[in-house]
């Protein structure tokens, strides 16, 4: 008789209990709640470095510019970046006769500019420039040939940096630029 009993206790612990299976799918779904919520959260980062990158690009490409301008009819006077709206960034340059140039080069460089036709989208996040300790205005500006910074037409102190915000989702990035115009 005790042989039957022992049978039937053995045949009980073969399987799961209902307490046991409950706490598995506990700890799967918290795992895997944890793992699309860091999921969600490295693709807003990742968009807002693709961003970053757009716009340490474009600036890059106007201090590029700046520093390598071929000799023409007219003086070129430097390249910068003016931001039209949150989203969207266009390069653009000043253009002088050498008349004009010899007479008064900050008025005649300030006077004339025309856009490059490089323009970034920031699709992916939205840019701040109000942080910027120096209040950016609307464009940033290299002039030729040694590439120095002016900020919105003055030139600008070498202690000075420049600050640019980048959000999306509540996350934030910045792109810093100093004062000799490295960007980091």
């Amino acid at each position: 008789m005790s042989r039957k009993i022992k049978r039937k206790i053995k045949k009980k612990k073969n399987g799961f209990t209902l307490i046991e299976m409950l706490l598995s799918l506990a700890i799967i779904v918290i795992l895997t709640g944890a793992s699309l919520s860091i999921a969600r959260f490295s693709d807003i980062q990742k968009n807002l470095t693709l961003s970053a990158n757009q716009l340490r690009a474009l600036i890059r490409l106007a201090q590029s510019y700046a520093l390598a301008v071929p000799s023409s009819g007219a003086h070129i006077c430097g390249f910068g970046v003016y931001f039209t709206d949150q989203k969207t960034a266009q390069i653009f340059y000043t253009q002088a006769s050498e008349a004009e140039f010899n007479d008064n080069a900050k008025t005649a460089c300030n006077g004339h500019l025309k856009a490059d036709g490089v323009t970034s989208f920031l699709d992916k996040a939205v840019l701040s420039v109000e942080a910027s300790p120096t209040g950016i205005d609307k464009d940033i500006f290299f002039r030729v040939p040694y590439g120095q910074v002016y900020q919105n037409g003055d030139p600008i102190n070498v202690d000075t940096d420049f600050v640019f915000k980048l959000s999306s989702n509540g996350a934030t990035k910045d792109v810093t630029i100093n004062g000799a115009g490295k960007i980091e």
